[in-house]
């Protein structure tokens, strides 16, 4: 008999939001992992931690490989459940910032070749080649504030939020 296991995310339901992460499973896990606790103290046989963290992902259709166990063990470390939330969440954010700008750097690259491509050719095709820009109606940004908040705040303020055909006021 053959299950589905899925990855600690997919179980928990973690996505951009922390809303979304499945208390009631988290609680389920955990509650599992202080009953192998437990017992461990009244049976005579031993398990290390590693061991314990596993026996989770029988009991549980989790994937049992290096990256969810890791996971699984921030899970059922924490003291507290929002704080195994806010563990899991963190994680799954700085995994999704890590697959954008791989997946950044590999359009850039796709980019960087088309372009050189386009170029090498006949200068009659050349000239013909369509423009490559496009006018995007709406943009995202993400900013990571590692300084002197203020004074990063006022930066965003008047120069990056500034509109392009507008002037940047100087606040400094």
């Amino acid at each position: 008999m053959t299950t589905n296991r899925s990855s600690v995310f997919a179980y928990f339901n973690v996505t951009e939001s922390m809303q979304t992460i499945d208390r009631v499973r988290l609680e389920e896990v955990r509650s599992a992992y202080a009953n192998i606790r437990d017992d461990e103290l009244t049976d005579t046989q031993r398990y290390n931690a590693e061991e314990k963290i596993k026996l989770l992902t029988d009991k549980f259709p989790i994937m049992n490989d290096a990256e969810n166990l890791a996971l699984l063990n921030k899970c059922v470390l924490g003291q507290y459940l929002e704080l195994a939330c806010q563990a899991i969440f963190g994680d799954y954010v700085h995994k999704r910032t890590k697959e954008m700008r791989r997946a950044r750097t590999n359009n850039t690259s796709t980019t960087t070749s088309t372009i050189s491509n386009q170029t090498t050719g006949s200068p009659a095709q050349v000239s013909t080649a369509p423009n490559a820009t496009v006018s995007l109606p709406k943009a995202f940004c993400q900013i990571l504030l590692k300084k002197n908040p203020t004074i990063v705040f006022q930066f965003i303020q008047n120069f990056l939020l500034c509109p392009i055909h507008q002037t940047p006021t100087k606040t400094m």
